[in-house]
């Protein structure tokens, strides 16, 4: 049995992405979780996250949180979907970089540019690092990991459409945007968070 504990409009929603590309069997709990613009809306008991965040999953009443944990969980639970390089494969290396960057260093970048605040000089560096991988992952392959769509392109993609100046604007990334954020699975997730 597999449960996402999921908050319109937030990390969860990715998660929601993700199952519905790995054509996964499961059950969503909508939940509340305490926002800066609803000081009245608090954590939802329901919530089995310690924090009462989200994202947050049960899978066979075992509690996992933090984003990337819950990808890679998910990702090799269902590895029919090929969403990720198995392990041994060549490309598991470049997949597991990407994954971690996407929390560790991609996300605290996403939040600076969401807050408008002006970036740090580490900031600056990692901006231009991944600006860098970008360019040349695309050049190789119409996807970060060559010619499949993987949840790498899921992750960055689902927070680069909201905003893009993250990285800086290149027709290569715009059209990778385009091409991944139109997938019916996302498509499919938005109406599920939407409660549609």
């Amino acid at each position: 049995m597999l449960t996402t504990y999921n908050a319109t409009l937030s990390r969860s929603t990715r998660v929601l992405w993700l199952l519905e590309e790995l054509g996964a069997d499961y059950t969503i709990v909508p939940v509340t979780i305490a926002r800066a613009d609803n000081p009245e809306q608090g954590p939802d008991p329901r919530n089995p996250h310690p924090l009462k965040q989200v994202p947050c999953i049960e899978h066979d009443g075992e509690v996992i949180v933090e984003s990337l944990a819950i990808w890679l969980h998910l990702t090799d639970l269902h590895p029919q979907a090929n969403m990720a390089p198995p392990l041994g494969h060549p490309k598991r290396a470049a997949y597991m970089g990407w994954m971690g960057m996407a929390t560790a260093v991609f996300e605290p970048l996403v939040v600076a540019v969401m807050n408008g605040a002006p970036l740090t000089d580490r900031q600056q560096a990692a901006r231009a690092d991944l600006d860098a991988r970008f360019a040349a992952a695309l050049a190789r392959g119409p996807y970060l990991l060559g010619d499949g769509f993987s949840t790498v392109d899921l992750v960055y993609a689902s927070l680069l459409r909201f905003y893009p100046a993250t990285l800086s604007a290149t027709p290569e990334i715009a059209a990778w945007i385009e091409r991944v954020a139109g997938r019916p699975a996302g498509a499919r997730a938005r109406a599920k968070d939407a409660g549609g």
